[in-house]
């Protein structure tokens, strides 16, 4: 390990301005009359292929795809519930293919991949750029989406798969909105982008289960040794891991996640945060190599700094009763994704499972910031790790927490918007990226 202003060699890091050569999409869903719109662009100056993993809220994977996009190229996706299941919708232009092979000539909104689940995230992983002339066609595009098939099924992609594969760009990003047409509601936010996660092509079949998040590739990984950087206050440092997943966790480890919300009646509002631990799925899928167990405990705060109680602050009480416990709770460790509310449960919920406000997920955590009266505020997720469990580099400094990314979501309604003599009901979403807090401690 040392401490550097910029490293020159490839390292796994966190990309600047959403790009990268693999992208995590927080979120997206099709629950309460919501849905989902993905943007993904390739600015790179040359043709793409990128893997496309669609997964639970479990981490369970429910689809996979190859794209393979032209320079500089856009394409899009939505996510809907549609004839009583969550769907994928797209289709191919011209300067983009898919496969398995979309309908190339359908409109849109043409339901294309059936999903069976209704919300969770997304891997995006670069996997090469097309070498000139090998699979590119006179004008220098990706040949079409046929040839392409073929040459997975049974010809120059069977074997190698990276024949005429040139290394990530690392000029891929994405952005997604997720829209509530009834309630006129929409939120913006960008995917987090990993740069240098890749020296190499790896490019594979749409079934193949490689690459992932899992597979970061430097000039030192056949040796063991994948690098990652990671920028503190203090400067940034570089480390070197026995496992690539490790390299991408020390990237995404967070000690805490900090969100505002305001949850405040008298103007509609309602706040809701989603936690994503995205390398949760690869624990048990690596011979036990790689695990981080951390406790994550939700807390609450109002805009005093005063930590909310989990009864009411405001009532009498003797001079020697002790301080209220803190309202906190621990999220469940059995989920990737997580979603909080920050509003009370509905009246007509019961002891069960209820449905958030803003993006209708089914979740079981209750509990009441209104009797701690605290409207207003921020919520903080730490991630406290068990003895014996931290992320630990070669040297022996502790990454203290867990890989964790998160969106704060909050919503405003305002009745008071006239419109010929009539009051009508506006509403205002925003998204907000939690603040990350990183802490590294030095060997004992």
């Amino acid at each position: 390990m040392f401490l550097c202003l910029y490293t020159t060699a490839q390292a796994v890091h966190l990309g600047e301005s959403g790009q990268g050569d693999a992208l995590i999409l927080p979120y997206w869903t099709t629950q309460g009359g919501n849905d989902t719109l993905l943007t993904l662009r390739n600015s790179h100056d040359a043709p793409v292929a990128i893997k496309v993993r669609v997964l639970g809220a479990d981490g369970v994977e429910l689809h996979a795809f190859n794209l393979y996009l032209d320079a500089r190229v856009t394409w899009a996706a939505g996510f809907a519930h549609f004839d009583d299941a969550p769907r994928l919708f797209s289709r191919d232009p011209s300067s983009s293919c898919t496969l398995p092979i979309l309908a190339q000539e359908a409109p849109f909104g043409t339901p294309q991949f059936e999903l069976s689940a209704g919300h969770g995230y997304l891997e995006i992983i670069e996997m090469g750029v097309a070498e000139p002339g090998v699979v590119t066609d006179d004008r220098g595009d990706w040949q079409s989406c046929f040839d392409l098939e073929q040459r997975l099924q049974s010809g120059a992609w069977l074997d190698p798969p990276n024949a005429g594969m040139l290394p990530p760009a690392g000029r891929i990003g994405a952005t997604a909105q997720i829209i509530d047409v009834a309630d006129g509601g929409m939120t913006t936010f960008d995917a987090v982008a990993l740069a240098g996660f890749s020296d190499v092509a790896q490019h594979s079949g749409p079934d193949i289960l490689v690459p992932n998040l899992a597979s970061a590739h430097d000039a030192g990984t056949p040796g063991g040794a994948t690098t990652s950087q990671v920028c503190l206050p203090e400067g940034c440092r570089t480390d070197e891991w026995a496992h690539p997943v490790e390299a991408v966790a020390a990237v995404l480890t967070v000690a805490s996640l900090e969100a505002d919300f305001n949850i405040r009646s008298a103007i509609g509002a309602q706040a809701e945060l989603v936690i994503v631990r995205p390398l949760q799925r690869y624990e048990d899928a690596l011979d036990g190599d790689f695990r981080v167990d951390a406790e994550p405990t939700l807390t609450f705060f109002d805009r005093s700094g005063r930590m909310a109680a989990d009864e009411c602050t405001g009532c009498p009480a003797p001079p020697t009763r002790p301080p209220p416990p803190p309202l906190r709770f621990v999220l469940p460790r059995d989920s990737v994704v997580d979603v909080v509310s920050f509003n009370d449960p509905a009246d007509d919920a019961n002891s069960g499972p209820w449905i958030t406000p803003i993006l209708g997920a089914s979740i079981e955590t209750r509990f009441s910031l209104e009797v701690s009266e605290v409207t207003a505020g921020f919520g903080l997720v730490a991630f406290e790790n068990h003895p014996g469990d931290k992320l630990v580099s070669g040297n022996g400094d502790a990454f203290i927490g867990e890989a964790a990314l998160g969106i704060a979501i909050q919503q405003f309604s305002n009745g008071a918007v006239m419109v010929d003599g009539d009051a009508v009901l506006s509403n205002y979403r925003g998204a907000q990226q939690p603040a990350r807090r990183r802490v590294v401690l030095p060997e004992e």
